[in-house]
């Protein structure tokens, strides 16, 4: 395991290779590979992120904690179109959410963090995970 001096404009997910981990700004990119060099674990905290638009999540099939808190993501509703089938724990904290629209589609999540947004809206949880 070791930090990698990655920037974040344009996030190079597709060349990752065998990097065990990855902390993003200000702390540095962070995540975690599985032995075969699937990443398990994804931090994107305290990142400057406004959405989840162009992040390429879906290069993540083995994603099993994703964690996007402290930024100023408005919406989750893109993850309706990922295929994260693994991830048990995501972390959206700290953001400016209004509803949880999108966790639905996170078939296997176990933790769900969402303190300190702006939640009036719970119907996506009476569907699902």
């Amino acid at each position: 395991l070791g930090l990698l001096p990655l920037s974040l404009a344009p996030l190079p997910f597709g060349k990752l290779g065998t990097v065990k981990s990855l902390v993003l700004p200000p702390a540095g990119p962070h995540f975690e590979l599985a032995s075969e060099g699937e990443v398990v674990q994804l931090m994107l905290n305290d990142s400057n992120l406004r959405s989840l638009e162009g992040l390429d999540l879906e290069r993540f099939a083995a994603l099993d904690l994703l964690n996007l808190s402290f930024n100023s993501i408005a919406t989750l509703s893109p993850l309706l179109t990922l295929t994260l089938t693994n991830l048990t724990v995501l972390d959206v904290s700290h953001n400016n959410l209004s509803s949880l629209d999108g966790v639905q589609s996170l078939s296997q999540l176990k933790v769900l963090r969402a303190h300190c947004n702006k939640i009036s809206d719970l119907r996506a949880l009476a569907h699902g995970p």
